[in-house]
Protein backbone atom coordinates (compact mmCIF):
# COMPACT_ATOMS: atom_id res chain seq x y z
CA UNK A 1 0.00 0.00 0.00
CA UNK A 2 2.81 2.42 0.67
CA UNK A 3 4.09 1.92 -2.52
CA UNK A 4 1.14 2.82 -4.26
CA UNK A 5 0.67 5.83 -2.72
CA UNK A 6 4.46 7.26 -3.27
CA UNK A 7 3.89 6.37 -6.92
CA UNK A 8 0.35 8.26 -6.95
CA UNK A 9 2.52 10.99 -5.52
CA UNK A 10 4.39 10.61 -8.58
CA UNK A 11 1.85 10.11 -10.99
CA UNK A 12 -0.31 12.90 -9.50
CA UNK A 13 2.84 15.24 -9.84
CA UNK A 14 2.90 14.50 -13.50
CA UNK A 15 -1.09 15.27 -13.90
CA UNK A 16 -0.57 18.36 -12.43
CA UNK A 17 2.33 19.72 -14.55
CA UNK A 18 -0.06 18.65 -17.37
CA UNK A 19 -2.89 20.33 -15.83
CA UNK A 20 -0.44 23.56 -16.05
CA UNK A 21 0.78 23.36 -19.66
CA UNK A 22 -2.76 23.06 -20.90
CA UNK A 23 -3.82 26.46 -19.40
CA UNK A 24 -0.62 27.59 -20.89
CA UNK A 25 -2.08 26.59 -24.23
CA UNK A 26 -0.17 23.30 -25.13
CA UNK A 27 -2.12 20.45 -27.31
CA UNK A 28 -2.60 17.43 -24.93
CA UNK A 29 0.06 15.15 -26.92
CA UNK A 30 2.53 17.86 -25.87
CA UNK A 31 1.64 18.89 -23.07
CA UNK A 32 1.92 14.87 -21.80
CA UNK A 33 4.86 14.91 -23.87
CA UNK A 34 6.57 17.78 -21.50
CA UNK A 35 4.98 16.81 -18.37
CA UNK A 36 7.15 13.73 -18.68
CA UNK A 37 10.30 15.56 -19.40
CA UNK A 38 9.76 17.51 -16.60
CA UNK A 39 9.64 15.13 -13.97
CA UNK A 40 12.70 13.10 -15.38
CA UNK A 41 14.09 16.27 -15.44
CA UNK A 42 13.75 17.98 -12.06
CA UNK A 43 13.85 14.47 -10.26
CA UNK A 44 16.46 12.74 -12.10
CA UNK A 45 14.43 9.77 -12.15
CA UNK A 46 14.22 7.66 -15.16
CA UNK A 47 10.22 5.92 -15.41
CA UNK A 48 11.14 3.06 -14.31
CA UNK A 49 13.19 4.66 -11.07
CA UNK A 50 10.21 6.76 -10.57
CA UNK A 51 8.17 3.14 -10.57
CA UNK A 52 10.82 2.13 -8.25
CA UNK A 53 11.31 5.34 -6.02
CA UNK A 54 10.38 4.71 -1.88
CA UNK A 55 11.28 8.04 -0.91
CA UNK A 56 9.11 11.23 -0.51
CA UNK A 57 8.75 14.03 -3.26
CA UNK A 58 11.45 16.96 -2.76
CA UNK A 59 10.54 20.35 -1.65
CA UNK A 60 13.27 21.35 -4.20
CA UNK A 61 11.43 19.76 -6.76
CA UNK A 62 8.34 21.71 -6.35
CA UNK A 63 10.38 24.59 -6.65
CA UNK A 64 12.16 24.04 -9.76
CA UNK A 65 8.60 23.47 -11.28
CA UNK A 66 7.07 26.40 -10.01
CA UNK A 67 9.57 28.22 -11.95
CA UNK A 68 9.94 25.72 -15.10
CA UNK A 69 5.95 26.31 -15.08
CA UNK A 70 6.15 30.47 -14.87
CA UNK A 71 8.62 30.27 -17.79
CA UNK A 72 6.56 27.45 -19.38
CA UNK A 73 3.46 30.55 -19.32
CA UNK A 74 5.58 33.19 -20.66
CA UNK A 75 5.56 30.44 -23.54
CA UNK A 76 9.92 30.66 -23.43
CA UNK A 77 10.81 27.27 -24.74
CA UNK A 78 11.09 24.04 -22.49
CA UNK A 79 14.37 23.37 -23.98
CA UNK A 80 15.53 27.10 -22.88
CA UNK A 81 14.15 26.22 -19.78
CA UNK A 82 15.73 23.10 -18.87
CA UNK A 83 19.31 24.08 -20.82
CA UNK A 84 19.35 21.36 -22.96
CA UNK A 85 17.55 18.90 -25.52
CA UNK A 86 17.88 15.87 -27.14
CA UNK A 87 18.98 15.24 -30.80
CA UNK A 88 19.99 11.30 -32.13
CA UNK A 89 20.07 10.70 -28.92
CA UNK A 90 22.29 12.99 -27.84
CA UNK A 91 22.16 15.32 -25.15
CA UNK A 92 23.00 18.89 -26.83
CA UNK A 93 22.99 22.12 -24.97
CA UNK A 94 20.72 24.69 -25.89
CA UNK A 95 20.21 28.45 -24.76
CA UNK A 96 18.16 31.40 -26.01
CA UNK A 97 20.58 32.98 -29.21
CA UNK A 98 20.58 29.12 -30.11
CA UNK A 99 18.37 27.27 -32.90
CA UNK A 100 16.71 24.11 -31.29
CA UNK A 101 17.52 21.10 -32.84
CA UNK A 102 14.13 18.91 -34.29
CA UNK A 103 14.02 15.89 -34.63
CA UNK A 104 12.93 16.39 -38.32
CA UNK A 105 16.70 16.98 -39.05
CA UNK A 106 17.71 14.00 -37.87
CA UNK A 107 16.46 12.67 -41.50
CA UNK A 108 19.50 15.14 -42.79
CA UNK A 109 21.62 13.18 -40.31
CA UNK A 110 20.82 9.43 -41.78
CA UNK A 111 20.44 10.76 -45.60
CA UNK A 112 23.94 12.00 -45.01
CA UNK A 113 25.53 9.01 -43.53
CA UNK A 114 23.74 6.65 -46.31
CA UNK A 115 25.44 8.77 -48.97
CA UNK A 116 28.59 8.30 -47.33
CA UNK A 117 27.90 4.51 -47.24
CA UNK A 118 26.31 4.41 -50.60
CA UNK A 119 29.46 5.79 -51.89
CA UNK A 120 32.05 4.24 -50.06
CA UNK A 121 33.49 7.38 -48.76
CA UNK A 122 36.26 5.86 -46.81
CA UNK A 123 37.28 9.26 -44.94
CA UNK A 124 35.00 11.86 -46.11
CA UNK A 125 35.56 15.31 -45.88
CA UNK A 126 31.63 17.36 -44.50
CA UNK A 127 31.41 20.68 -44.38
CA UNK A 128 28.09 21.84 -41.96
CA UNK A 129 26.84 25.21 -43.15
CA UNK A 130 25.38 27.17 -40.29
CA UNK A 131 25.72 24.48 -37.34
CA UNK A 132 23.85 26.70 -35.16
CA UNK A 133 23.73 24.34 -32.16
CA UNK A 134 26.24 21.61 -33.70
CA UNK A 135 23.74 19.16 -34.07
CA UNK A 136 24.27 17.94 -37.22
CA UNK A 137 28.24 17.98 -37.35
CA UNK A 138 28.29 16.64 -33.78
CA UNK A 139 26.07 13.76 -34.43
CA UNK A 140 27.74 12.77 -37.78
CA UNK A 141 30.79 12.86 -36.26
CA UNK A 142 30.00 10.60 -33.45
CA UNK A 143 28.24 7.74 -36.21
CA UNK A 144 31.00 8.46 -38.54
CA UNK A 145 34.62 8.54 -36.37
CA UNK A 146 36.42 8.45 -39.86
CA UNK A 147 35.20 11.64 -41.34
CA UNK A 148 36.40 14.61 -41.45
CA UNK A 149 34.39 17.65 -40.20
CA UNK A 150 33.85 21.38 -41.21
CA UNK A 151 31.82 23.22 -38.85
CA UNK A 152 30.87 26.74 -39.97
CA UNK A 153 28.71 29.56 -38.10
CA UNK A 154 28.10 33.15 -38.31
CA UNK A 155 26.80 33.93 -34.83
CA UNK A 156 28.67 34.12 -31.44
CA UNK A 157 26.63 32.75 -29.53
CA UNK A 158 25.38 29.25 -31.28
CA UNK A 159 29.21 29.24 -32.05
CA UNK A 160 30.23 29.10 -28.60
CA UNK A 161 27.69 26.38 -28.21
CA UNK A 162 27.92 24.04 -30.67
CA UNK A 163 31.88 24.07 -29.33
CA UNK A 164 30.41 23.15 -26.40
CA UNK A 165 28.18 20.45 -27.77
CA UNK A 166 30.83 18.65 -29.75
CA UNK A 167 32.99 18.58 -26.33
CA UNK A 168 29.80 17.27 -24.57
CA UNK A 169 29.99 14.25 -27.07
CA UNK A 170 33.48 14.17 -27.11
CA UNK A 171 33.76 14.89 -30.59
CA UNK A 172 35.51 18.18 -30.19
CA UNK A 173 39.26 17.35 -31.49
CA UNK A 174 37.25 15.82 -34.21
CA UNK A 175 35.41 19.20 -35.79
CA UNK A 176 37.11 21.94 -37.01
CA UNK A 177 34.62 25.39 -35.95
CA UNK A 178 34.99 28.37 -38.01
CA UNK A 179 33.56 31.73 -36.83
CA UNK A 180 32.21 33.46 -39.91
CA UNK A 181 30.66 33.66 -43.38
CA UNK A 182 30.45 30.37 -44.94
CA UNK A 183 30.92 31.61 -48.47
CA UNK A 184 34.56 32.81 -47.22
CA UNK A 185 35.35 29.18 -45.64
CA UNK A 186 34.21 26.93 -48.36
CA UNK A 187 37.08 24.03 -49.05
CA UNK A 188 37.43 23.00 -52.98
CA UNK A 189 37.59 19.27 -51.77
CA UNK A 190 34.86 18.74 -49.89
CA UNK A 191 33.23 15.25 -50.35
CA UNK A 192 29.55 16.42 -48.98
CA UNK A 193 27.76 19.62 -47.96
CA UNK A 194 25.10 19.48 -44.82
CA UNK A 195 22.92 22.42 -44.25
CA UNK A 196 19.59 23.05 -42.35
CA UNK A 197 19.23 26.39 -43.88
CA UNK A 198 16.33 29.04 -42.71
CA UNK A 199 13.29 28.43 -45.05
CA UNK A 200 10.69 29.31 -43.50
CA UNK A 201 8.74 32.74 -45.72
CA UNK A 202 8.06 35.70 -43.52
CA UNK A 203 4.24 35.47 -44.79
CA UNK A 204 3.61 32.57 -42.30
CA UNK A 205 4.92 34.16 -39.31
CA UNK A 206 1.93 34.50 -37.95
CA UNK A 207 1.14 30.81 -38.21
CA UNK A 208 4.37 30.41 -35.87
CA UNK A 209 3.91 28.88 -31.44
CA UNK A 210 5.13 31.78 -29.47
CA UNK A 211 7.80 29.67 -28.54
CA UNK A 212 9.38 29.99 -31.94
CA UNK A 213 8.84 33.55 -33.15
CA UNK A 214 8.91 35.06 -30.05
CA UNK A 215 12.02 33.24 -28.61
CA UNK A 216 13.94 31.42 -31.26
CA UNK A 217 16.58 33.53 -33.67
CA UNK A 218 14.92 34.67 -36.37
CA UNK A 219 18.03 34.60 -38.49
CA UNK A 220 17.91 30.66 -38.17
CA UNK A 221 13.78 30.56 -39.27
CA UNK A 222 13.34 32.85 -42.16
CA UNK A 223 14.55 32.62 -45.44
CA UNK A 224 15.04 35.05 -47.52
CA UNK A 225 12.86 36.17 -50.76
CA UNK A 226 9.37 35.96 -50.84
CA UNK A 227 8.86 32.36 -50.53
CA UNK A 228 11.84 31.90 -48.54
CA UNK A 229 14.08 29.48 -50.33
CA UNK A 230 16.92 32.41 -51.39
CA UNK A 231 19.42 30.16 -49.19
CA UNK A 232 18.65 27.02 -51.41
CA UNK A 233 19.37 29.29 -54.63
CA UNK A 234 22.25 30.19 -53.16
CA UNK A 235 23.59 27.18 -52.11
CA UNK A 236 22.46 25.93 -55.57
CA UNK A 237 24.51 28.58 -57.40
CA UNK A 238 27.93 28.98 -55.43
CA UNK A 239 28.69 25.38 -53.77
CA UNK A 240 29.26 23.33 -57.08
CA UNK A 241 32.74 24.47 -57.25
CA UNK A 242 33.24 23.21 -53.93
CA UNK A 243 33.97 19.01 -54.64
CA UNK A 244 36.55 16.62 -55.05
CA UNK A 245 37.63 17.92 -58.91
CA UNK A 246 37.48 13.92 -60.12
CA UNK A 247 34.44 12.07 -58.26
CA UNK A 248 32.57 15.62 -57.57
CA UNK A 249 30.48 15.58 -54.49
CA UNK A 250 27.31 15.85 -53.15
CA UNK A 251 25.05 18.38 -51.31
CA UNK A 252 22.61 17.55 -48.76
CA UNK A 253 19.91 20.15 -47.46
CA UNK A 254 16.51 20.37 -44.80
CA UNK A 255 13.77 21.01 -46.64
CA UNK A 256 10.33 22.56 -45.19
CA UNK A 257 6.76 21.27 -45.87
CA UNK A 258 5.82 21.40 -49.69
CA UNK A 259 9.39 22.81 -50.45
CA UNK A 260 10.66 19.83 -52.43
CA UNK A 261 9.45 20.61 -55.58
CA UNK A 262 10.40 24.03 -56.14
CA UNK A 263 13.70 23.24 -54.24
CA UNK A 264 14.28 20.57 -57.15
CA UNK A 265 13.88 22.88 -59.75
CA UNK A 266 16.43 25.24 -58.25
CA UNK A 267 18.94 23.22 -58.72
CA UNK A 268 18.20 21.36 -61.46
CA UNK A 269 18.51 24.95 -63.21
CA UNK A 270 21.84 25.26 -61.70
CA UNK A 271 23.18 21.81 -63.19
CA UNK A 272 23.06 19.49 -60.39
CA UNK A 273 22.17 15.98 -60.99
CA UNK A 274 20.86 12.84 -59.21
CA UNK A 275 18.66 14.94 -57.42
CA UNK A 276 16.39 13.17 -54.82
CA UNK A 277 13.80 13.78 -51.44
CA UNK A 278 13.94 11.66 -48.76
CA UNK A 279 11.28 11.51 -46.21
CA UNK A 280 11.25 12.14 -42.20
CA UNK A 281 9.87 9.44 -40.11
CA UNK A 282 6.41 11.15 -40.20
CA UNK A 283 6.87 11.03 -44.34
CA UNK A 284 6.90 14.60 -45.04
CA UNK A 285 9.46 15.38 -47.83
CA UNK A 286 12.47 16.56 -45.56
CA UNK A 287 15.82 15.94 -46.98
CA UNK A 288 17.09 17.41 -50.98
CA UNK A 289 20.29 15.45 -51.67
CA UNK A 290 21.90 16.67 -55.29
CA UNK A 291 25.11 15.70 -57.07
CA UNK A 292 27.91 18.09 -58.35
Amino acid sequence: MEELVIQNQLLDLKRRIKERLLKVGLEPAEATAESEWITKDVSGLSVAQQILFEGSLKEEWNTRIEHILRERKKRVPLQYILGHTSFMGLRFSVEPGVFIPRSDTEALVEATVETVRKEQLLNPYIMDIGTGSGAIAVALAVKMPHAKILAVELEEIPFRVAQQNAALNGVFERIQFVRGNWQEHVPLDLDIIVSNPPYIAESLKPTLAPEVLDHEPHKALFGSGEDGLGYYRELARTTRFAFNKIAGGWLLCELGDGQASDCQSIFSEQGWTQIGICSDLNGVDRVLSAHS
